[in-house]
């Protein structure tokens, strides 16, 4: 009989359903991409924050050792299945959410992820306007590129303008102060220097 209700929970929720020392678990799959053949180091499994992309660490399972350890913030004793989706032995509607796993490899492999949203048992889901205001943030960037280009070659521009308007500025002072010294020395019948006149009479 309890066979037959996990069987029909498993058909109606989506989930996989097993037992495990005659305790119910509910099982996440890990989408992480598995590369055939590739005998990976370890596994991770996080949840996602809702208000933001930051990771809630909750088991780490070493491949080769079996050896599985939670992280400091894990709210109940996670397992990780051979298949290395995440074992729940109890359920609450805070375990509801967005759940991710990361799959270790050895060197010269790529680290692949993988993402579950695990919204069952009457669990409300969340409206993806954190998802939609991400991907707006990321196209504007992309966007903003020529805008950023425009804005430099403006201010170069002004910078040009402002030493080139600061140069002349200098170069009339030094001709303004030649002139008065010229002026000052001819009012008051001083006589010049050839190098001092020549420069007066230009």
């Amino acid at each position: 009989m309890q066979r037959r209700v996990i069987a029909l929970l498993s058909s109606l929720l989506g989930l996989t359903v097993s037992v495990h020392d005659e305790q119910l678990s509910i099982r996440i799959p890990c989408q992480a991409k598995v590369e055939p053949g590739l005998q990976y180091r370890k596994i991770s499994w996080y949840k996602v924050k809702e208000e933001s992309d930051g990771l809630i660490g909750l088991v780490i399972k070493d491949l080769h050792t079996h050896e599985t350890v939670l992280y400091k913030f894990a709210n109940q004793s996670y397992e990780v299945g051979d298949d290395y989706s995440l074992l729940l032995p109890e359920f609450s509607e805070k375990d509801c959410g967005h759940y991710r796993c990361t799959l270790w490899p050895p060197l010269d492999h790529y680290i692949q992820d993988g993402d579950y949203e695990f919204y069952q048992f009457g669990c409300s889901k969340p409206p993806l306007q954190s998802k939609t205001v991400t991907g707006e943030k990321t196209r504007t960037s992309v966007n903003n590129i020529p805008l950023f280009l425009i804005i430099s070659g403006v201010l170069a521009f002004a910078n040009v303008v402002i030493i080139y308007l600061s140069w002349r500025r200098i170069t009339w002072n030094k001709k303004a102060k030649q002139v008065y010294f010229c002026e000052s020395l001819k009012r008051d019948s001083v006589n010049c220097s050839d190098d001092i006149s020549k420069s007066c009479s230009v």
